[in-house]
């Protein structure tokens, strides 16, 4: 009991703690509190002076509690530790056994199948069970033998888990449990092991850290995306781009100046995103763009976008399709990630066709690697 205690109290201050660090925002732990009945069983079991044969003589009800810590591998798969404590009781007309115990397993839990908010699961479990027991007659209480050690512990889970809120979650589960010792419940019947079962509730906390402003959260992807860009390329990246969207701005170089000009009536808008050679990430200074072309979205809930990719001609035409396919897919995803449903944003890619110049010069070429987005009414 005392390590279910001390467990409880460095998991709590880890929730707390939860709360400000980015990297549980990928939903990877979980705390998980389980409480249930625990029933011991001897289906083998022959020995008529045995208390464990009448297990209609149960009239006491034993607990077995259960706090853990998961790492979420994907959606379906988990690893986790926890550490437990429980009583186990058994008697018939002459005698009774009694005991308590304390278990540290490992656990690996599979979601096998989900439905809407809820999931059924199986999990499997090998630790280490340290037990004291004690047999007596029931007349007097007299002891008639005792039990003290540690042996190898397995179990197999049946569950369901159902989401009820964001972070939380309620779980019904049964397990059915092995010791590697005849002599769990001080009562040894030869067959070399001790078998129980336990029936729980409980609840389950994904430790996330709290949604950002949609806002925030895309702004401060600047320095991920800052760092592949120049993984990528020279420092002068976010130069260059500036260089061609204040040219743009001035209309100082040769293009259809018509394809350039941003509407904005009744009908509909439109905006441009520029990218660097056989790059489809979205440029440093552009990402405050997309967060307005969302709010102008959020505002206007007829308005629906339609996201266009274009390439330059360096390369085939396979791959410059390819290369527009991901820059208008990567302008969607920033979208959606700002809170706009995805049925709204329709993408196209149309590679090194429309150019708004002529693909005669590095310059120009730089201008024909974009994204047009025409949000329409």
């Amino acid at each position: 009991m005392k390590k279910l205690v001390l467990t409880l109290c460095l998991i709590i201050p880890f929730i707390g703690f939860s709360q400000k660090v980015e990297w549980l925002e990928k939903e990877r732990f979980n705390v998980q509190f389980r409480t249930g009945a625990v029933y011991d069983h001897y289906a083998q079991n022959k020995d008529a002076n045995s208390p464990d044969l009448s297990s209609n003589y149960e009239n006491e009800i034993t607990l077995n509690s259960t706090l853990s810590l998961y790492y979420n591998i994907n959606p379906k798969l988990s690893f986790g530790l926890d550490i437990g404590h429980g009583k186990i009781y058994g008697e018939n007309d002459l005698q009774y056994y009694q005991g308590d115990f304390e278990e540290l397993n490992f656990n690996a839990k599979l979601n096998f199948l989900t439905y809407k908010k809820l999931e059924l699961y199986g999990r499997v479990s090998t630790g280490v069970i340290r037990y004291q027991s004690q047999r007596n007659f029931l007349s007097n209480d007299k002891i008639i033998s005792e039990a003290e050690g540690e042996a190898l512990k397995s179990s197999l889970a049946l569950g369901v888990e159902y989401r009820f809120k964001r972070q939380w979650s309620v779980l019904f589960d049964a397990s059915f449990n092995r010791v590697d010792n005849d002599n769990f419940d001080a009562w040894d019947d030869g067959l070399g092991n001790s078998k129980y079962l336990v029936t729980s509730i409980g609840l389950k906390y994904d430790l996330v850290a709290p949604s950002k402003n949609k806002k925030d959260e895309i702004l401060d992807n600047k320095k991920e995306i800052k760092r592949r860009v120049k993984a990528n390329h020279d420092a002068n990246v976010e130069p260059r781009l500036q260089e061609i969207e204040d040219q743009i701005a001035s209309h100082s170089h040769q293009i259809n100046k018509e394809d350039l000009i941003i509407e904005s009536n009744e009908t509909k808008t439109k905006h441009h995103f520029f990218f660097e050679t056989s790059e489809h990430l979205v440029s440093i200074n552009s990402l405050e763009r997309v967060v307005d072309i969302a709010d102008i979205m959020k505002a206007n809930s007829a308005y629906k976008a339609n996201v266009t990719g274009y390439a330059d001609s360096d390369a085939s035409t396979i791959l410059n399709e390819m290369l527009s396919q991901k820059r208008a897919e990567n302008i969607k995803k920033y979208l959606v990630s700002l809170g706009i449903d995805g049925s709204r944003i329709s993408t196209f890619y149309k590679g090194e066709a429309s150019p708004l110049a002529p693909n005669d010069s590095q310059l120009n070429k730089q201008l024909n690697r974009r994204v047009d987005v025409i949000l329409v009414n």
